[in-house]
């Protein structure tokens, strides 16, 4: 028989495993050895005492027990994987989870489980939100297409209205040109007499 206690100590989780088979305490502690961790775990036994001890040991007490860090308990490499370590620890308690660790695919499963379990009194509306959401997204999309193709429309007529208006604007530019380029300008001839001023 095992009690597993999950311990929260300044911003720290970490996993207390109280074996009643062997009469050990085991603390698996993803940060690697701690006096004060461990000296955490030996005031929860004390209080195991207080309400467990007649029904459950029977050679000694709780606060007896031999308490310490199992020589594979692994390290997290990440700085706020402790959470994780403590959890799947006691998931997979005595075996090897820990050789393809991965954080972010690790959260999402527990997400997951945690959101489908039996338990998750919010489940049943939790899914109707997701159905809801999936056809809003499917209605924004197809909203999305319509409009772009409409704008795909717009463009190609504005495309021949120009085409349209501006070709012969240009070509009867072209022919003003030609004709302003064989008419000869007319100059206006000097006139060198002299004007004679009358004298009063």
């Amino acid at each position: 028989m095992r009690i597993f206690i999950p311990i929260h100590d300044t911003n720290h989780w970490y996993l207390f495993v109280v074996r009643i088979d062997n009469e050990t305490g085991e603390y698996w502690d993803s940060l690697g050895n701690s006096a004060a961790r461990r000296s955490n775990c030996k005031n929860i036994l004390k209080v195991l005492d207080i309400y467990f001890g007649h029904m459950v040991t029977k050679t000694k007490k709780f606060e007896d027990f031999p308490v310490f860090k199992p020589p594979k308990c692994p390290r997290q490499e990440g700085t706020d994987d402790c959470g994780l370590h403590t959890i799947k620890n006691m998931m997979h308690y005595g075996l090897e989870w820990w050789h393809e660790f991965n954080s972010e695919q690790i959260r999402k499963e527990l997400t997951l489980m945690l959101i489908r379990n039996q338990n998750n009194s919010r489940w049943e509306a939790m899914l109707r939100n997701i159905k809801r959401f999936q056809k809003q997204r499917q209605t924004q999309k197809k909203q999305h297409t319509e409009t772009k193709k409409q704008s795909e429309e717009r463009g190609k007529n504005v495309t021949k209205l120009t085409q349209v208006n501006i070709e012969p604007a240009e070509s009867s530019h072209k022919g003003k040109q030609q004709v302003q380029g064989t008419v000869k300008p007319r100059t206006r001839k000097s006139n060198n007499r002299s004007v004679k001023r009358s004298r009063w």
